[in-house]
This record gives structure tokens, sequence and C-alpha cells, in this order.
């Protein structure tokens, strides 16, 4: 295997990981497992992207298809993952503040990307690149708030709860350093 492999294999794990999360709805297994998945499958998305950027495929002339759109097929497993663990929590933690939680989530998500669409249309690059960064943040403070439901909602004891939640505080300041550029910049190169 060459490093240059290395993001391909990510981002598929992260597809791996939605489907293990909606395999543990269908069986309505505990949100710690599902917690787990979530976790892998995000952090697969969190270094895929600078794998990509750090180990280029080489211009061999060969024909990668999944490479000439590795941006779209890297939202698409955004999308899977996200709705997978929604799904969860709508299906297994039913309530009516969650379903109403995801359908505004998904309604925010879908207007900001026709917004950024038509700025772009419009030639309005800068609206554009700036409406793209605000949900960025909108989507990192999502995953802050998935994750952490999905801790308080495990059957773990409160200690394990904790330092879990601990971890994941400094997991979240550790990438929101590293990845900066994603916080500061639209284009990051690929």
């Amino acid at each position: 295997m060459h490093k240059y492999h290395i993001a391909d294999i990510l981002t598929s794990i992260e597809f791996l990981m939605a489907a293990a999360i909606i395999a543990l709805t269908i069986s309505s297994e505990d949100a710690g497992w599902v917690l787990i998945a979530f976790a892998v499958g995000e952090l697969c998305d969190a270094f895929d992207g600078i794998c990509a950027r750090r180990w280029h495929y080489p211009n061999d002339g060969k024909r990668r298809f999944w490479r000439i759109h590795a941006a779209l097929i890297d939202q698409i497993s955004d999308i899977v993952l996200g709705l997978a663990v929604l799904a969860y929590l709508v299906i297994v933690k039913y309530s009516d503040s969650l379903l109403l939680l995801s359908l505004v989530i998904l309604v925010t998500a879908i207007s900001i990307q026709f917004m950024v669409n038509d700025m772009e249309r419009k030639g309005d690059q800068e609206t554009a690149d700036r409406l793209v960064l605000f949900r960025r943040h909108l989507y990192i403070a999502g995953l802050a708030f998935v994750g952490l439901l999905l801790i308080y909602l495990a059957s773990w004891p409160l200690l394990v709860k904790e330092i879990i939640t601990g971890l994941g505080v400094i997991t979240g300041i550790v990438l929101w350093i590293v990845k900066a550029d994603r916080r500061t910049q639209n284009h990051t190169p690929l």
C-alpha cells in the first residue's frame, strides 16, 4: 500500500462507520456503540483531507475517478455519517425534540448550501466563502452537540462519561488548531 491510498481508506472507513450505525439502529443498540462508530468515522473525516493534501497521487496517467471527485465523495461520506447518527437518535432514542432538532439542522444545512450556490452563480464568491465558513462552524458545533448527546445517552458510568467528554474536548482543541485552514479558508488545496 502506498501512502497516497491512506486518504481513500479513511473515507471508506467513514462510509463503513455509517453502515455500522445503521446496523446499530436496526438492532436498537446502546448509544455507547453508536458513539464509538461515530467517533471513528469523524476522526477518519478529520484526517482524510490532511492525508490527501500531504500524500498526492502520482501523475502516472492512470485515471482514478475517486480522486477526480474526492471533494464530492468526502462531502457525501460526511452527510451519510451525519444522517446515520441522526437516524439513530430519532429512531432509537425517539423524542419530539430530537426530531425537531434534526429537521432544523437538515433544513439549515440545505438552505445554506442553496445560498452558497446562488452566491457563486451570481459571482459573489466572497459571500459564498463566508457562508461556507459559517456552515463549517455550525458543523463543528453540531458534532460537539451530537457527541455529548451520545456520551450522556450511553449506559456507561458517569465517571467514564466524564473522562470521554474530557478526551473529546482535548481532541476537539487539537483538531481546531491543526485544521485552522479549514476554519479560515473556503478553498483548501486537495
